[in-house]
């Protein structure tokens, strides 16, 4: 079964974010920072299901590298989610929220234009603050009386408005807004013209005290052979495939994955007698990954 139906070999790094779920703290934000392929949207999908058991409000948005120069664009989608699932939170933010604030962040979310008619407009440099105040001021007021849950996934592509924002958030003591995020290490370590706001921003993230990161590594073997045993609906593999296996995966989830795909759907991995051999095939690089 693809994927693979149990999340394998993270049961320590689950219990670390998910204790967040749980705590009646204020604002975080949680960074899982690895490699491709090593499991962070999985992990992320995880702890979805767990936030959505536990009866958690919570959204999800992939920040794309198309739209890292756009202002916001990272938060806009789960905020107007938000807002549009959750009506009666969007008319508390039209009575909270001062008519300028409102009026910037209309251009975000126009249900939130204010009533009346025209304005003075201010200056280019008001309105951005007006801006970035409002959108923390906004995120805090959603989550006043119950945890706000975020998952932002790709975020080494977030943009620098929303990131800005993100460590503002986790300053303030009001509002209880909990973000997960993703980010994946080998794009944050290339050079990118201009730089990732993630990067830049890299400093300030760390000295923030509500800031954590988690990084992932390879599953070791044991792991890698109860993650098999799970996509082969507990079939157990030949010793020799697995050997082969392993050591052209390195323990990378992803490639295991499509590793093991790619042969069942070549017709080069079947079952005889309740065990998947391999024969002489050696397992390769799917294409999916080069």
């Amino acid at each position: 079964r693809f994927p693979c139906p149990r999340l394998v070999g993270r049961e320590a790094e689950l219990a670390e974010l998910e204790r967040s779920l749980t705590d009646e703290g204020h604002n975080r934000l949680l960074l899982v920072e690895a490699s491709r392929g090593l499991g962070k949207s999985r992990l992320l999908l995880e702890l979805m299901r767990r936030a959505g058991s536990a009866g958690r409000r919570w959204f999800f948005a992939r920040c794309l590298e198309s739209e890292r120069a756009i202002p916001y664009s990272a938060l806009r989608p789960v905020l107007a989610a938000c807002l549009e699932r959750e009506p009666e939170r969007r008319e508390l933010a039209r009575s909270r929220l001062g008519a300028a604030s409102l009026a910037e962040l209309a251009a975000l979310m126009p249900a939130l234009a204010p009533s009346g008619g025209p304005r003075e407009s201010p200056s280019p440099e008001e309105r951005r603050s007006l801006l970035f105040h409002g959108v923390a001021a906004l995120l805090c007021l959603l989550s006043a009386d119950a945890p706000l849950v975020l998952f932002l996934d790709d975020l080494q592509f977030v943009d620098e408005a929303s990131l800005e924002v993100l460590c503002r958030l986790l300053d303030r003591q009001d509002g209880r807004v909990i973000v997960y995020a993703a980010a994946q290490s080998e794009v944050l370590g290339q050079d990118k013209a201009p730089p990732l706001a993630l990067v830049r921003l890299s400093g300030l993230l760390r000295q923030a005290p509500n800031f954590h990161r988690l990084g992932l590594s390879a599953l070791p073997a044991e792991q890698v052979s109860r993650m098999v045993t799970e996509i082969l609906q507990r079939h157990t593999p030949s010793p020799e495939f697995f050997d082969r296996l392993y050591e052209a995966s390195k323990g990378i989830p992803l490639f295991v994955e499509e590793t093991l795909k790619a042969l069942i759907n070549e017709g080069a991995l079947r079952a005889t007698d309740g065990t998947w051999n391999l024969e002489a095939v050696e397992p390769a690089m799917p294409a999916s990954l080069e």
